[in-house]
């Protein structure tokens, strides 16, 4: 396996096409649905998103919101374990919300309903760097 690093100079060069890389050469997606619960409709997510190349995609997790509280609670399960990583991040996507896969349709979602199964999707490492 190529270095992260190595493989992302080249590809901001161009002189790697993303088409040649083979599956070997990064770490896998993460995928993992993250179920947030209100107890009143007015409370806030505390999750700023924006939509970039028709895709739904976490850019901060405000203090206080629901997300973060989220993100404590998998703080129970010890260091190193593959649920504890299952925290919301920037940089995370979001594919699906209560089944709705259009973006204004999970944005509309994510406002309105009071029980929350959102889908994520965590890039590898390198390929993170890229969407930044």
């Amino acid at each position: 396996m190529q270095s992260p690093r190595t493989i992302l100079e080249r590809l901001q060069e161009k002189t790697l096409s993303p088409y040649s890389l083979k599956e070997d050469d990064f770490e896998k997606d993460t995928e993992f649905v993250a179920t947030i619960r209100k107890d009143d409709p007015k409370q806030k997510l505390g999750m700023v998103h924006k939509t970039t190349g028709g895709r739904l995609v976490i850019q901060e997790l405000k203090p206080g919101g629901l997300a973060m509280a989220y993100n404590e609670s998998m703080q129970i399960w010890p260091k190193g374990s593959s649920l504890r990583e299952h925290q919301l991040q920037p940089a995370d996507e979001i594919v699906n919300v209560n089944g709705e896969k259009r973006v204004k349709e999970m944005k509309a979602v994510l406002t309105e309903s009071n029980n929350l199964f959102i889908q994520i999707r965590r890039l590898p490492p390198e390929l993170r760097a890229i969407e930044a």
